[in-house]
């Protein structure tokens, strides 16, 4: 199903994003970001806020998802009891 493959990618996603805000906490080094094929060297405090940014953004968007699944699970169950009635 379409819908659990997003939700499994975006999950995935989630935790990478938090694996590394956790690393980063008490990190003082330099930081570098991958941009296309160049290795750039990024300020701590912008990368966490991309970073936090995109975790809420995923997070709403598990949301819609799991919304959406229910939903399609509900009428899944419907059709298949209508089936199920019609051919009794």
């Amino acid at each position: 199903m379409v819908v659990e493959n997003q939700l499994k990618m975006l999950e995935l996603r989630k935790k990478e994003i938090e694996t590394v805000l956790k690393r980063l906490e008490n990190y003082t080094g330099k930081i570098y970001k991958l941009v296309g094929e160049l290795l750039l060297e990024e300020d701590k405090q912008k990368l966490l806020e991309e970073l936090q940014e995109e975790k809420e953004i995923i997070e709403s968007r598990l949301k819609v998802l799991q919304a959406q699944k229910e939903k399609l699970k509900k009428v899944l169950e419907s059709v298949e009891l209508e089936g199920t009635n019609n051919s009794g």
